[in-house]
């Protein structure tokens, strides 16, 4: 996912690149390019980001707070952990529409 250069000022998370524009642009149009988005942001969630590491702890539900260059700030604020709970759920409601 495009972000600051690693290491520099940490990784921005999802919500920060865009993430609801895809949102809208799949609910508005219907058109799968759009989901190549969240695609994306539930990688970034689950990994997929400047230092690959996961930033969602399923054993509690939350997410962590700061992605840097010296890690993960494992602090699980409620900002972070509602916007990894919104971009799951809106995950899995888009691909049960699929199915239909």
């Amino acid at each position: 996912m495009p972000g600051p250069e690693r290491g520099h000022r940490g990784s921005q998370k999802p919500h920060d690149l865009g993430f609801g524009h895809s949102q809208d642009a799949l609910e508005l149009t219907g058109q799968e390019v759009w989901r190549n988005g969240l695609d994306l942001c539930v990688a970034w969630f689950l990994g997929s980001n400047d230092a690959g590491l996961p930033m969602y702890n399923p054993a509690s539900g939350g997410a962590f707070d700061g992605l840097h260059a010296a890690g993960v700030n494992r602090n699980e604020g409620a900002e972070s952990t509602l916007a990894a709970l919104t971009t799951f759920q809106l995950a899995r409601r888009i691909a049960a529409l699929a199915e239909l």
